[in-house]
């Protein structure tokens, strides 16, 4: 009797399994998030770059006459070359990684990959902020399977995945450093008294922003040497860039420490990529404060129209320095 129930609940989980398939395929795999589904897009397409960001590629000024996003510019001043971007709010050099990983196990590889490195995001800002981890997007870039993305809602469903890593109460109790020295907890720098802009609520901004002390131990430069390790067999060329960063705002606040934490913060770079043989293209102190557009009572990195064009024409340079003419 036992062995027929056995038996019998075999059968009907074999049944459902193979419902899930069917429902799977016919959907398309609909659990898929757009940006995989984006990066599909493009590898089937054979484009020959693939531009990774975050908000500093497509925020805008409300008053640019010209609302192109970086990405948009670069492909003006690139006809030859076939670009697809994959930028999104808070996107990171960790999730950049899994992007490049899950490109390099294609069949077709773009020619280049380009990785913008955002200082402001190597920080615990960023890194424990529960609403940047991006779990869902990472669970599908790590696991490439039809049957993973097939069963991915059941799974899912019967929480066989943590989608949120981090907590609201972890992030507030993060300790923020200035230059190594604490300053307070997250809670301290992200209440409701920043409602209203000060100077001191001002320059406590840009120290929980930008202050930290970036070390080759931080899981996003950890990251950055992996991408720069890509299998040569892929032969893809990976082109980072130091995003700019308003540091007139910096150090009209901070005084001349601002900029010259970022110029250390820079060598860090500099450094664990040279000892991969790679330079990066760096742009964090080549714009004055006329070229951002925060958006938002703080600093960012967000460019105006005139900011965004100088970016897309370095990194038109530096493109065509890279590949030379098209295959």
């Amino acid at each position: 009797m036992k062995t027929r129930l056995l038996l019998k609940l075999a059968l009907l989980g074999g049944a459902l399994a193979l419902l899930q398939l069917v429902f799977g395929a016919a959907t398309n795999y609909k659990d898929t998030p757009t940006p995989v589904r984006l990066c599909d897009q493009y590898l089937a397409e054979r484009r020959d770059i693939i531009y990774f960001g975050e908000s500093t590629v497509f925020t805008v000024d409300p008053e640019d006459k010209n609302k192109s996003p970086i990405d948009d510019m670069l492909q003006q001043l690139l006809p030859e070359y076939r670009l697809g971007s994959i930028a999104h709010d808070a996107f990171h050099l960790q999730l950049y990684e899994d992007f490049c990983t899950y490109i390099a196990r294609k069949p077709y590889h773009p020619r280049l990959l380009i990785v913008p490195v955002n200082l402001a995001t190597v920080s615990p800002y960023w890194d424990d902020r529960p609403e940047y981890q991006f779990e869902r997007i990472a669970l599908f870039l790590r696991h490439d399977t039809w049957w993973f993305r097939a069963f991915y809602r059941p799974l899912a469903a019967f929480g066989a995945f943590n989608l949120n890593p981090v907590s609201q109460k972890a992030f507030d109790n993060v300790i923020v450093y200035d230059e190594g020295r604490p300053v307070g907890r997250m809670k301290d720098f992200t209440d409701d008294r920043y409602m209203n802009v000060t100077e001191e609520n001002m320059r406590d901004q840009l120290i929980v922003r930008y202050m930290h002390q970036i070390t080759p131990e931080d899981l996003k430069m950890q990251a950055l040497c992996r991408i720069a390790d890509i299998p040569p067999h892929t032969d893809m060329e990976v082109l980072f860039y130091v995003t700019p960063v308003d540091y007139e705002t910096g150090d009209k606040y901070l005084g001349a420490r601002f900029s010259a934490h970022i110029r250390e913060s820079v060598r860090l770079v500099k450094r664990l990529l040279a000892e991969k043989g790679v330079t990066p293209l760096d742009l964090s102190l080549d714009l004055s404060a006329d070229k951002f557009h925060w958006g938002s009572r703080y600093p960012n990195e967000h460019l105006n129209e005139r900011g965004r064009r100088y970016v897309a024409e370095q990194l038109a340079a530096a493109v065509r320095q890279r590949l030379g003419p098209p295959s």
